[in-house]
């Protein structure tokens, strides 16, 4: 059974929303001045959970994608916990609500970073990316 896009959108969008007041909550309100032992516990949960509910066979379904070469898998890693460590430090400082506006920003950095590596981004894109900014 195949689950529709905007299913896995909306939550996609609701865990990214409770997982960043859980972490304010934990960061804030109750003065646990740990973000990086927070990320590691994040990590942790991440690593146990999606294990969980892969299914049987999956890492065979992935065989394909070997050839994508483990150095990159392992950069997008970096960069992933990266900004798993950056937002929960950022957390530290911030409220939520600027957190969440900066966040919104990224895929248009995304797209100005592309520009001058030749990536140019379609019209609709732009429109989209302009709804994603103003929320």
């Amino acid at each position: 059974m195949a689950v529709p896009g905007r299913v896995l959108v909306a939550l996609w969008f609701g865990f990214n929303l409770l997982v960043t007041l859980g972490s304010k909550g934990v960061l804030s309100l109750y003065g646990f001045g740990f973000p990086l032992l927070l990320t590691t516990i994040h990590m942790a949960f991440t690593a146990v959970l999606s294990n969980a509910v892969s299914s049987p066979g999956a890492a065979d379904r992935c065989a394909p994608y070997r050839a994508f070469g483990m150095r990159r898998v392992v950069l997008f890693g970096v960069i992933f916990i990266t900004n798993i460590v950056l937002n929960n430090v950022a957390l530290h400082y911030v409220s939520v609500s600027s957190h969440q506006v900066i966040r919104s920003l990224t895929p248009v950095i995304s797209a100005v970073v592309g520009l001058p590596f030749g990536y140019r981004v379609p019209a609709a894109r732009c429109l989209s990316l302009l709804s994603i900014v103003a929320g």
